[in-house]
């Protein structure tokens, strides 16, 4: 997970530079070879970001799910335990009434 919020901070980082040059040439500024090849780079590092910000949050959302299940477990087994306990504690009750023998038509 650090290593991706590094990935799109340094992306971050180049699309501003990108930006900055843009505004540059904007204002009649020439750029050298290497500026100019960064401003031509723009759509691909911006496609960059956005897939490793998709990423990040494709990543957040099954951590957030994973801690949720986590959380979850003892609830349903809580849950699961109440339900049964209320089931056998009816069984005694049940099992006298099959024990008796005294029948109406007896």
């Amino acid at each position: 997970m650090k290593n991706l919020e590094a990935l799109i901070s340094n992306c971050r980082k180049r699309i501003q530079e990108i930006n900055e040059l843009k505004a540059l040439t904007d204002h009649g500024t020439d750029l050298n070879e290497e500026e100019a090849l960064k401003v031509a780079n723009h759509a691909q590092v911006y496609t960059e970001l956005q897939s490793l910000e998709q990423s990040s949050v494709s990543t957040r959302d099954i951590a957030e799910i994973a801690s949720r299940s986590e959380s979850s477990v003892p609830k349903r087994r809580q849950r699961r335990a109440q339900s049964l306990h209320g089931r056998t504690a009816l069984l005694p009750h049940l099992g006298n009434e099959a024990n008796n023998t005294s029948s109406p038509l007896a």
